[in-house]
């Protein structure tokens, strides 16, 4: 019993002794084409939320300040930003 848990001990510290691997910047978004259509939405600037007339086709997110997002991007997504009181403050794709 106890060479099986010294054995697991060592598997485990040498685990912590590997790096993790180089990106090669393979995966980085490029700042192409406008995929999410933000310029249609420049209108809804400064209007609460609630009253903005989002088509219901239209793939997004809306972030509050202090909302966790994640890191993911997807191309065709409009992200809108609000304030605390649901102002849109901003408009980006992913």
């Amino acid at each position: 019993m106890f060479k099986i848990i010294t054995s697991c001990a060592a598997i485990l510290a040498l685990a912590g002794c590997v790096s993790a691997p180089k990106s090669s910047g393979s995966n980085s978004v490029s700042a192409g084409p406008e995929t999410c259509s933000k310029s249609e939405f420049a209108s809804l600037m400064g209007t609460q939320i609630n009253d903005a007339a989002l088509p219901l086709t239209l793939t997004y997110r809306v972030v509050w300040p202090d909302d966790l997002v994640t890191t993911d991007f997807v191309e065709d997504r409009l992200e809108i930003a609000v304030d605390g009181s649901g102002i849109i403050t901003g408009l980006r794709c992913g």
